[in-house]
């Protein structure tokens, strides 16, 4: 399959969100996700598998904790 496929992602921005955890996988349980981190309230991921259906997720960091709280997982078709 080719990989010119991409999803845009944006989200809300928390009260202390600081900083993002975007993670993407092809199984519901994100076992071999990949992951990408980025300040901004919305990401564009490309290379994926045009067509294919992808599990997404961000998790929030504020500026000092170590770890944060996750969206629901949405279900996206790359376009």
């Amino acid at each position: 399959a080719k990989k010119s496929g991409k999803i845009k992602i944006t989200w809300k921005k928390p009260i202390r969100g600081f900083r993002y955890k975007i993670q993407i996988s092809e199984k519901k349980n994100f076992k071999k996700a990949k992951t990408r981190y980025t300040f901004s309230k919305k990401y564009t991921w490309k290379g994926l598998k045009k067509g294919k259906r992808y599990y997404v997720r961000v998790c929030a960091y504020s500026a000092y904790a170590k770890r944060g709280v996750y969206s629901k997982v949405k279900k996206i078709r790359a376009k």
